[in-house]
């Protein structure tokens, strides 16, 4: 009964950790909205380097007599420059608008907006400009190099293989503090430690050297910058680190509990608060670049 029950609290928040992963992942498509204007887009925030960069959406009006206009893209690479400025093209006499940016090297980004305009004269900005000298939130794509297929591959079983090894760790967790059968911190401690060790490969020597074939450079984050997927997975990692460290005691078996700095319960409660944190950290999205 112990056993089940703390399967099924696990099994739970998986469940959670999935369900919040499939929302952002999936996205959700609702058109842009100004008077009787409609547009329709889905951005990609990537792009394979040197490449033209495909924009395709859909703009539309629902008055009887009002049309579109045109539909433009404003870019630009840095936040002092000035936007250059693109129409659209219509297909035909379809909804459907296509454009491109310009290829860029690796690592670099265009940052742009896109504006209709109706034979009315109304105008749609999306992402919506901000007024009175707030910050601007444009889109923005990212062009990026190929990695090496092997150690992509790599890279994915890695990390699939440290939430393994960290959800039994909180599989054991639940199991001492509903039953109090102490074995159950020895194995919840390997576990997570295996899988410290797991996502460390996957972060740092595999993920650095995927990091420099497909951005340029190898590691972004602190103390060299504030990349968020580089910093998300240090934080992570240096998370378990510590708590390892916490109860080191165990690892050369001292004696029941001598040379930990936490109590077994302190224990547990910190290992279900790591997959939380790391149910948290693998949600935000791959590359995401805060402006």
């Amino acid at each position: 009964m112990t056993k089940t029950l703390a399967r099924m609290i696990v099994i739970g928040l998986v469940a959670i950790g999935i369900g919040i992963f499939m929302h952002f992942k999936i996205p959700d498509v609702r058109p842009y909205e100004k008077v009787d204007m409609r547009v329709i887009y889905v951005p990609d925030d990537d792009s394979p380097e040197n490449r033209r960069h495909l924009i395709t959406l859909s703009a539309f009006t629902v008055r009887e007599g009002v049309d579109i206009k045109d539909v433009r893209v404003f870019y630009k690479k840095t936040k002092g420059e000035e936007f250059k400025k693109s129409i659209m093209q219509r297909v035909k006499d379809s909804s459907t608008y296509v454009d491109y940016l310009p290829g860029l090297l690796k690592g670099v980004r265009w940052f742009y907006y896109i504006e209709a305009e109706d034979t009315a004269g109304n105008v749609i900005s999306i992402p919506e400009r901000v007024k009175g000298g707030e910050r601007e939130i444009n889109f923005y794509v990212t062009f990026e190099g190929t990695a090496n297929r092997f150690l992509f591959l790599s890279h994915i079983v890695l990390a699939l293989t440290a939430v393994i090894f960290w959800v039994h760790s909180v599989f054991y967790a639940f199991n001492y503090i509903i039953a109090g059968e102490r074995y159950n911190i020895r194995l919840g401690l390997h576990s997570a430690f295996y899988g410290a060790i797991s996502f460390f490969i996957f972060a740092f020597p595999v993920g650095g050297y995927i990091a420099y074939q497909v951005f340029g450079q190898a590691w972004s984050g602190i103390p060299f910058g504030w990349d968020i997927t580089d910093n998300k997975s240090l934080i992570t990692f240096l998370y378990y680190a510590v708590l390892i460290y916490l109860m080191k005691g165990e690892f050369f078996k001292k004696g029941i509990g001598k040379g930990n700095r936490i109590s077994d319960k302190g224990f547990s409660f910190a290992l279900i608060l790591g997959l939380i944190i790391t149910i948290i950290v693998y949600n935000i999205p791959h590359s995401y670049f805060i402006q």
